[in-house]
């Protein structure tokens, strides 16, 4: 019984360990792409993040949306691999596209 509580005990601090934070991202630039034409603009965006968790975060790609006063503004995605380290920071960027409509 007595190691059955320890492990119990074990198990719960190992689980409450890997609860990690979500990083912190910051628009740092954003730059129009010259393939930009009138129905869809091009746009690389330079993103910052922050790791405020005590391990290091291996990131494979990224999927993102970028909004701007609340309303969607563009979508992107990254396939460039990199990693930030524990308590560090790191920078990524995206080429988004952003399909222009009326409102």
């Amino acid at each position: 019984m007595r190691w059955s509580v320890i492990l119990l005990a074990a198990l719960v601090a190992a689980c409450a360990a890997t609860k990690l934070e979500a990083p912190n991202l910051h628009v740092v630039n954003m730059e129009m792409l010259e393939s930009s034409s009138f129905f869809t603009q091009r746009v690389k965006v330079r993103v910052h993040v922050q790791n405020p968790n005590d391990i290091e975060l291996p990131i494979k790609g990224v999927n993102a949306t970028l909004y701007l006063q609340g309303e969607k503004f563009a979508t992107g995605v990254s396939a460039e691999p990199f990693t930030v380290p524990a308590f560090g920071e790191g920078s990524l960027t995206c080429w988004s596209m952003r399909a222009w409509r009326a409102h």
